[in-house]
């Protein structure tokens, strides 16, 4: 299966029509989504070195909100937080997406969120370690809490 979903894998990572700070801003929020440690360590220093603020980062590590200054930035945001925590995306939100991106990065996005949400509930079944680097904060939130206003 791994080998099958390398290719989606290689397509989400480096050829979506999103630039690299904003895939990266995705998969943090899908990776802080499903607690997954090892996609943390692995992505933020990525994150970090195309773009995302670090203080987005620490935020989304604490599943809170996070107003950008970057107007871009706050679309792939809010949009990948509806996503994960609505399992859609609102029509303004999207309608937001859509006039600013395009309908082929409107896909992308949510190929990146499903892609990473395949591989973060694959890494949590098999209990992959999570490797060395920034750890992925513990929370005393249940996920429906993640990212309330």
């Amino acid at each position: 299966m791994a080998a099958q979903a390398q290719a989606l894998g290689q397509y989400a990572r480096y050829d979506s029509f999103l630039p690299p700070h904003l895939s990266e801003l995705a998969i943090l929020v899908t990776a802080r989504y499903w607690s997954s440690g090892f996609e943390w360590v692995h992505h933020v220093p990525i994150a970090l070195d195309a773009g995302v603020p670090p203080e987005a980062v620490t935020a989304i590590g604490k599943a809170q909100q996070f107003v950008f200054a970057d107007r871009q930035m706050q679309i792939i945001f809010d949009a990948s937080v509806e996503l994960h925590m609505e399992k859609n995306i609102r029509d303004q939100t999207y309608q937001a997406a859509l006039d600013t991106f395009g309908l082929q990065a409107c896909v992308d996005l949510v190929g990146i969120c499903g892609y990473y949400t395949l591989i973060s509930m694959t890494i949590n079944t098999f209990d992959v370690p999570d490797g060395d680097g920034p750890a992925l904060p513990k929370l005393n939130l249940r996920p429906h809490q993640y990212f309330a206003n």
